[in-house]
């Protein structure tokens, strides 16, 4: 026989040989898995036992509540005076420290800041000081010359009555025992006595009125005086309040007249604040309502107190209307100074028994409330609650019902805690007094 056909044969026997041992085997893994995963889905899962996840609280406390209306504003002194030259004259004094802008002063009993040149006031002072003397000296010369005439007149009208009474005894005499020349003489005595009387009342007269217009003098030399003397006051130059210099417009050797600005200053003693509200809460914001002021970058709280005066009307253009505070301290202590921008809080409208909770303890319209446990510190369950709101505001929703007094809403991991699950408290919050809320601490 030929070997190449058997040669031939022999390889294709291999072949096959190769091809069912590798089937085989093929078919004895899938056998061994399949066995293996009939066995794992025979076995039973072992539990997870998982720790229930810790939870802040909120306990709901129900009460009046006013709501705060949030604004912007900008402090502005009360105070600002420009202190201008009262006389006209030459710069001859600048202080070196206190006319400086930032420097504080004091008011009109602390030192001088500026003095003018004096010397003009001072010569027109010593001339009304003399002219003053001349009409009080006068005033004085005719008040004797009054008061000696109305002496002597005094006397002339006695000795007139004496003479007259002398007529009348002498007429009853004649011509029995007297001659008719002696009454004639009586009736020359009557008078000469009348004539020296009228003669002294128009001397009186004239010297009253003499003396009349030397008292007028006199007053309006006193009156010249008081202006001299007030031109010098006027040449040494105080602050007209406590507060600080914002700037000053003259140096040593200017020439100023009257009326010409010499230095600014600010009371910072008493800042005021306008803030700008949304029209449509013009009837919720009353005086004396609650006010925070706060830094608008870092929300500190800087002040608190009262609203004290509200716009009569709306801005047509803005629709808002304004609200003042006022805020007093010292100029050290006060933390507005002029020209701050502030926002605020201010007490709104008051709603009588609600409970403000946070706006993210809500899961849509929905709440989770821990249900009390036998043991303070044991796991609790969550429960559901779906209260009634009857504002929200931009952080809280104030809700009337749906919640009971004193339950503890969750504040936190509430998407991991369905109905039922359990949960511990780390901390329950107390809410904050309702009543409180719009009702700021003044000065904190």
């Amino acid at each position: 026989m030929d070997p190449a056909p058997r040669a031939g044969r022999a390889l294709k026997a291999r072949i096959l040989v190769s091809l069912l041992l590798g089937g085989a085997l093929l078919a004895a893994g899938a056998a061994g898995l399949k066995a293996l995963a009939a066995r794992r889905a025979e076995s039973p899962r072992q539990p997870t036992l998982a720790e229930p996840p810790t939870v802040r609280t909120l306990r709901v406390r129900y009460g009046p509540f006013r709501e705060p209306v949030a604004c912007y504003g900008r402090a502005a002194a009360l105070r600002r005076a420009r202190v201008a030259a009262e006389v006209a004259g030459v710069v001859a004094w600048v202080h070196p420290t206190q006319l400086e802008a930032g420097a504080e002063v004091a008011g009109p009993g602390g030192p001088a800041l500026l003095r003018l040149d004096d010397r003009d006031p001072r010569a027109r002072a010593r001339r009304a000081q003399a002219e003053l003397a001349a009409a009080a000296a006068e005033a004085a010369r005719l008040e004797g010359l009054v008061a000696s005439w109305s002496e002597r007149l005094e006397v002339a009208r006695g000795e007139q009555a004496a003479a007259e009474r002398e007529y009348e005894r002498t007429a009853r005499l004649v011509p029995a025992t007297l001659a008719a020349s002696e009454l004639d003489r009586q009736q020359m005595q009557v008078a000469l006595r009348r004539q020296q009387v009228l003669q002294m009342e128009a001397a009186l007269a004239q010297d009253t009125q003499a003396l009349a217009a030397a008292r007028a003098r006199e007053a309006a030399r006193q009156e010249d005086l008081g202006l001299a003397e007030r031109e010098v006051e006027r040449t040494e130059v105080h602050a007209p309040f406590a507060g600080r210099v914002v700037a000053r417009h003259v140096a040593a050797g200017d020439h100023v007249r009257v009326g010409d600005p010499l230095f600014d200053v600010l009371d910072l003693a008493r800042v005021e604040v306008a803030l700008a509200l949304p029209a449509s809460r013009a009837f919720e914001v009353r005086p004396g309502a609650g006010v925070v002021l706060r830094d608008p970058g870092s929300g500190v709280r800087l002040w608190a107190g009262p609203v004290a005066r509200v716009a009569a009307e709306v801005d047509d253009a803005t629709r808002t209307f304004r609200v003042w505070v006022e805020v007093a301290g010292t100029p050290g202590e006060n933390p507005i100074p002029p020209g701050t921008h502030v926002a605020a809080e201010v007490e709104g409208l008051e709603h009588p028994a609600v409970a403000a909770i946070p706006r993210t303890a809500f899961l849509g319209d929905e709440v989770r409330v821990l249900v009390p446990g036998a043991a303070p510190d044991a796991p609790r369950r969550v429960a559901t609650r779906r209260p009634r709101v009857r504002r929200l505001l931009p952080g809280e929703a104030l809700v009337e019902a749906g919640i009971e007094e004193g339950e503890e809403v969750v504040l936190t991991n509430l998407e991991a805690l369905p109905e039922g699950a359990l949960a511990r408290t780390a901390r329950a919050e107390e809410a904050r007094a309702p009543e409180a809320a719009g009702t700021p601490e003044p000065g904190r």
